[in-house]
């Protein structure tokens, strides 16, 4: 199983899409998804769930981004929660949309490597949950929302209102007259 290393955890995250994702107002910068990488990833490799909810949770707005992230070896969190045959983690990154279909740098998959430390009976119950990734990002979203209307109703009057549409998911204030 490979060791997180010092100067392995900067290398957790793939290269970013064209467009950084947005927290707030501000660009969501390396670091902070690197954090949660490495955060995440020690969660893993200690097998506990509850850690693992507490990262998730602190994280919501990054899960989408870091859920599937890799190591240096190219293992992802479901790779390390299926190495200490952690079923309670395997079975919440599961929900949170993590893909058991990406392989390592030997190529394994998150049902291969079960199969190959012996773990036969937990192979075939390592499947892709339906749903779960649209659902983290729907989550992810959210959370960004909220951070917006926090960003922009700081030091307003506690009696506006704040209306969110569905379509465009973008804050309407309107202020009391």
């Amino acid at each position: 199983m490979p060791y997180l290393r010092q100067q392995a955890r900067d290398s957790f995250v793939r290269p970013p899409a064209k467009t950084a994702p947005v927290r707030g107002r501000e660009v969501l910068r390396k670091n902070e998804l690197a954090e949660a990488c490495t955060a995440l990833l020690e969660a893993c490799q200690d097998a506990n769930p509850q850690a693992l909810k507490t990262v998730l949770d602190d994280n919501i707005e990054l899960v989408p981004h870091i859920i599937n992230a890799q190591d240096d070896s190219g293992w992802t969190a479901l790779h390390i929660c299926v190495g200490w045959c952690a079923e309670d983690c395997i079975t919440l990154l599961l929900k949170r949309g993590a893909d058991p279909d990406i392989r390592n740098d030997q190529g394994q998959n998150v049902r291969d490597l079960a199969v190959q430390l012996g773990y036969d009976a937990l192979a075939p119950r390592i499947v892709p949950v339906p749903g779960a990734r649209d659902a983290a990002l729907r989550q992810a979203r959210q959370a960004e929302m909220k951070a917006d209307i926090e960003i922009i109703t700081r030091g307003l009057p506690e009696n506006i209102t704040i209306t969110c549409m569905r379509l465009n998911m973008k804050p309407h204030i309107r202020r009391p007259n």
